[in-house]
């Protein structure tokens, strides 16, 4: 769990920052980091209990996830600069910062993760 605040936590400060740096394109930062926030909060709660559940099944469990994860960025990014005609430069910057960032944190997490596994 304090992983997931962590996470919200630098993604809060990171779109501060940016808002207050580039106040044009606040709206578009900000959003280019909501679905890579909230697709991996959701990431690491599931993973958790996928863990708790089967802890051998964990790399099937995040293959389907990465899988949705990327279902749900092709319905959410189109709808983001097309439905709400965001300007695509700032949001897809955004969004992909914020996407590499995390999954980086994810993979460490999940390092930690497999280290209590091979060590029980």
């Amino acid at each position: 769990m304090r992983t997931i605040w962590s996470v919200i936590g630098m993604v809060l400060a990171a779109g501060t920052l940016a808002a207050l740096v580039f106040p044009d394109d606040a709206l578009e930062l900000l959003l280019g980091m909501l679905a890579p926030l909230t697709t991996c909060i959701v990431s690491l709660l599931l993973t958790n209990r996928a863990y708790r559940k089967n802890p051998a099944g964990l790399t099937r469990f995040m293959v389907q996830a990465f899988a949705a994860k990327f279902a749900c960025f092709g319905i959410f990014i189109p709808l983001a600069i097309g439905a709400l005609a965001l300007d695509p430069n700032p949001f897809i910057s955004s969004f992909v910062v914020c996407f590499v960032t995390l999954h980086f944190l994810q993979a460490n997490y999940l390092r930690q993760l497999f280290g209590s596994i091979s060590s029980n």
